[in-house]
């Protein structure tokens, strides 16, 4: 872990001298969907704080009531970014986040098991890593990726607490 957190280090700090030596281009606002165990899943919406500074909202909501089950399923989360390098088709950024995916279910196919059959699984998760994206920075349709070293513990009926490493896939929009 100290290894993981040491190379993670240098990479911020190297890449911040990087950045200064780049060409500037200034930051976009972007829309898009992506999955991320750092900073969860659903509809992104990144907001440029300053030029190499931004923050990321996530989430989602699902419902389901059918004869089968009744369901609520939900994520929300959100990053900070610190652009390490940027040019006009790519950004490599470090990036802290936590999130939050809770689920409730009611499934009924089961009730004539256990009269209780209700369940909340949850989990809570915090981290920070290294991301790139791919694409027009400025505005155009831009793919993204980050690799994260995580902690994910669970509440509800889920009593789970894992350290180790996650990662996240997304596709924007910027404008």
């Amino acid at each position: 872990m100290k290894r993981i957190l040491t190379l993670i280090l240098i990479l911020f700090f190297s890449g911040n001298l990087l950045a200064q030596q780049e060409e500037t281009v200034n930051a976009s606002r972007q829309l898009g969907l992506s999955y991320s165990s750092l900073g969860g899943a659903g509809i992104h919406y990144i907001v440029p704080t300053t030029e190499n500074d931004n923050i990321k909202f996530t989430g989602i909501l699902i419902y389901r009531d059918d004869a089968e089950a009744r369901e609520t399923f939900f994520s929300i989360g959100a990053e900070y970014q610190r652009d390490l390098v940027e040019g006009n088709d790519k950004r490599a950024y470090f990036t802290t986040g936590a999130h939050i995916d809770n689920q409730l279910s009611n499934t009924l196919y089961f009730d004539y098991y256990d009269n209780d059959s209700s369940s909340r699984v949850g989990f809570f998760n915090a981290g920070i890593g290294l991301g790139f994206d791919y694409g027009n920075i400025t505005d155009g349709i831009i793919l993204n990726i980050h690799l994260s070293y995580q902690l994910t513990t669970g509440f509800g009926d889920v009593d789970r607490t894992r350290v180790g490493l996650g990662g996240g896939l997304g596709i924007g929009f910027n404008f």
